[in-house]
Formats: structure tokens, sequence, C-alpha cells
């Protein structure tokens, strides 16, 4: 649909807008089937393979999108966009050949309340919720690093270079990063992946030299691969299998939530007292709720019988 607006933005924003819905509606049963049919010992390698797989897809198609538009091949824009819907369709007919298990039909008589399902998914999965909550509001936007970057004198053209290649290093990660879960348990995981993800954002707010902010914003993608994975394959852990679908809804509620005043708060504090003490509270925050992560019990991955 964006391909055929002609010369409205406010259209554009709209079908982003429900891109954006799709997204969220398609993100929590995607990954509660990848739970489903996975061998509960490779969960996290599993959720590794997928971020690095969908990694690898941000990564190529900016670079096949600027070979299209070349003189050469003569693309427009809009067609280009509109092209993009033969992978998608690809993908969509893919999803055809993956077994899923039906849903168990509800028992009429059964009364159902909106809290039903929530009080059945247990403390342990809320205690994580509540703590995911404290490390979001510490977590904002990736764009205030661009900001960052900006500021330190980094060129616009470099800007998009330097987002290809942390893309790059979080696809390289990820998989290893889940795979480490598995290994070694999610809570160890996510702890680390928190608390570098603290220690980035210290530097961020400590560095005033241009190549000392590339390489830390480079060193950034490990943070994802470090987490995403485990993050999802601890609430794989926590969830009864029949409620994983609602258990990923939450997760991602919770995180979808607090993502906007997360960067409010951010963006308040970086105009009114300086983005490096922005920083500093975004680090203290993940350190806090890195410390808090340790009362959280469950099985950290459940070993295939």
């Amino acid at each position: 649909m964006i391909a055929l607006v002609q010369s409205s933005w406010p259209a554009v924003l709209l079908f982003r807008f429900l891109d954006r819905m799709g997204k969220g509606l398609r993100s929590a049963p995607q990954d509660a089937l990848i739970a489903d049919v996975t061998n509960p010992s490779n969960l996290g390698a599993s959720y590794g393979f997928h971020s690095a797989m969908d990694d690898a897809g941000q990564l190529l198609g900016p670079f096949v999108a600027a070979l299209l538009v070349l003189p050469a091949l003569g693309f427009s824009y809009q067609s280009i966009i509109a092209w993009s819907i033969v992978p998608g369709m690809g993908a969509w007919l893919i999803l055809w050949w993956v077994k899923d298990e039906p849903a168990k039909k509800a028992v009429k008589k059964e009364k159902k309340t909106l809290l039903q399902d929530w009080k059945k998914l247990g403390g342990n999965f809320k205690a994580l919720l509540g703590v995911l909550i404290l490390f979001t509001l510490g977590n904002s936007t990736d764009a205030f690093l661009i900001i960052r970057l900006s500021q330190l004198g980094v060129a616009s053209s470099w800007i998009f270079a330097l987002w290809g290649l942390n893309g790059g290093v979080r696809m390289l990660s990820s998989y290893y990063g889940g795979t480490l879960s598995d290994r070694f348990g999610r809570k160890p995981i996510i702890v680390t992946g928190w608390l570098y993800y603290a220690l980035i954002y210290l530097a961020f707010g400590l560095v005033n030299q241009k190549g000392m902010a590339i390489f830390v914003f480079l060193a950034y993608g490990l943070y994802y691969g470090l987490c995403e994975p485990s993050e999802k394959a601890f609430i794989g852990d926590l969830a009864p299998k029949a409620l994983r679908g609602t258990a990923f809804g939450y997760y991602y509620l919770v995180t979808g939530l607090g993502a906007l005043p997360a960067s409010l708060l951010f963006g308040f504090v970086g105009e009114r007292w300086g983005y490096p003490l922005a920083f500093q509270l975004g680090a203290a925050l993940a350190g806090v709720a890195s410390l808090l992560l340790f009362f959280v019990t469950g099985s950290a991955a459940r070993r295939a019988a």
C-alpha cells in the first residue's frame, strides 16, 4: 500500500503504523510457534538463529535497495517498495509448510475472564516481567545513539554505514548468545548482557572522541546477541505450553509500553542536563535490573528427556 501512495505523508504514516501493528500481532504467536517446534534443550539456539536471520535481512535489504536505485538499473523508490512484497509472500507460503498443533477448543460452559490466563502464568513469570519493565525504562530508542554520534562529529553518511555494521555484529552474535543460554542457563547470559549494556551506555556518556564513540557503537550490537534470544528462551521456559502465546503477548506488551516513557525520560534528561547524564541514568537502571533478575527463579533451560 505504501508503494501506491503518491505524495501524502500522512497516508505513509498511517500504513507504517498499521505495519507495526501487524508486527505486534505476529511476534507473540511466532515466538510461541518456535518454542512448540523446538527441542527444549536447543530453545536458545533456535531464537538466536531466528534473530540472526532477521538481522541478516535488515542488513542485506538496504544494500539491495541501494543497488536497485543505481542509474544502471533505474528502479524508483516506489517500485522497490512494491517489489518487496515478493520475499514477504515467499515467507508466507513457506510458513504453511510448518506443522502447528491445533489449539484446544474451549469448554462452552467455562467462564473466561481477562485475568484468568494471567493468574495461571505464575509468580516467577510475573517477577520477570517486573524486572523487564525496570530495564526497559533505561533502554531508550537507539536513535539517541545516532544523535550522540552526530554530536561527536560523525558524518551522516558514515552513520548509515555504521548502522549496517552494527546489524552485522548483531547477526553474528545472536546465534552464539542463544547457544550460550542453552549451555549455561538463561539468567547468567541475560545478566551478563544487561551489565554489558550498562557499560556500553556508561561509555557513551563518558567518551568525547569520535573514534571511541564509533567503537562503542559497533560493540553495542553484542548486547542484542546476548539478550534477545536468551530473554525469549527464558519466557518459553517459564510459561506453560498451553499459554506460551499469551506469555509472549505480555512480554511484548511490557517492552512496548516501556519504550515510550523510556525515550521520553532519556530525552528530558538529555535536553535538561545533557546527554552524558542521560546515558548514565540508563546504565544505572540496567545495573539495578541485573541485580533484581537474580531473584527470579525458574528453569534455566529445560533439557530434553
